[in-house]
């Protein structure tokens, strides 16, 4: 239990950090939308095991829908490095 609250703090950190930089109208809602669902998703919060990984593959590949948003990609991934998200996605495979 303390592990999934542990991933869901960090979840709730990196959604306050990247959401108020995806425009808030229908097509900026449903971009962020996407994002956080694999943020989420990446973590093993919703999903199944061939989800986890497809998440974690898109998080560090295009993430075109962050692109469509005008969201730096680049800065999403240091924003997953600097709250953490990444080192529990490490301790995980240890």
């Amino acid at each position: 239990m303390k592990n999934k609250l542990a991933k869901e703090n960090c979840v709730k950190q990196v959604m306050r950090v990247i959401k108020p930089q995806f425009i808030d109208t229908p097509e900026g809602r449903f971009m962020y939308a996407i994002v956080a669902g694999a943020v989420r998703e990446s973590v093993g919060l919703g999903g199944s095991g061939a989800s986890l990984l497809q998440a974690r593959r898109y998080l560090f590949g295009d993430v075109i829908h962050a692109e469509l948003a005008g969201v730096d990609v680049d800065w999403i991934r240091s924003t997953l490095h600097k709250v953490g998200l990444v080192g529990l996605w490490v301790a995980e495979e240890d």
